[in-house]
């Protein structure tokens, strides 16, 4: 008799402390992705846990900056390379208390290769910088680029051509297809590999 009492005490008190771990989700909010690659992804987190740092790669970008959301909400440090975002709380009144549901935390601004973009490498520590059990699974599904479709109608044709024709020799334009930083000869050849229905 008493064994049975230990021993369903002892599964109560392990029981507990499993429910009393904290969990957390990260996954992507709005994001937008042009004919280019060029990019960005809100990245949103929902937890029953304190947040006071975080690191993720993304996969199938070059990350280039990040900022907004939770993050400079709350006056973090945040700084990123090519893959991989990191950010933490200077000190204990900067920590983002738990978020019963999806608020953003960050953008990321990107170049996209055309593949799929996911977590990888994630981590997610607490104020007792204990990690927390972090569901990463959310995946951007990114369209093959459409090379040379200038006016985005999901088509490369004459009128493509003639965009690129209007803006010849300009800077900073939607014609510039292959972003060299000019409209040219190498956009009308971009757009005349392109031909057809995206």
């Amino acid at each position: 008799m008493y064994k049975q009492i230990f021993a369903f005490a002892a599964c109560t008190i392990f029981c507990l402390n499993l429910s009393a771990l904290g969990s957390g989700i990260v996954s992507f909010g709005k994001w937008e992705i042009d004919n280019s690659g060029n990019g960005w992804a809100d990245i949103l987190w929902e937890s029953d846990e304190t947040l006071a740092g975080f690191q993720f790669d993304l996969t199938n970008v070059e990350v280039k900056t990040v900022k907004g959301g939770m993050v400079e909400q709350y006056n973090w440090v945040a700084t990123n390379n090519s893959f991989r975002v990191l950010a933490y709380a200077p000190t204990p009144s900067n920590y983002i208390p738990q978020q019963p549901k999806p608020e953003k935390l960050i953008r990321v601004y990107f170049e996209s290769n055309g593949g799929d973009i996911s977590f990888d490498e994630v981590l997610f520590a607490n104020q007792f910088a204990e990690p927390i059990k972090t569901s990463s699974s959310d995946v951007i599904v990114v369209d093959k680029p459409c090379l040379g479709d200038v006016n985005n109608d999901g088509n490369v044709n004459v009128s493509d051509v003639l965009a690129v024709v209007a803006d010849w020799g300009q800077a900073d334009s939607p014609a510039d297809v292959n972003n060299d930083g000019i409209v040219n000869v190498s956009d009308l050849l971009t757009v005349m590999d392109g031909w057809g229905t995206c």
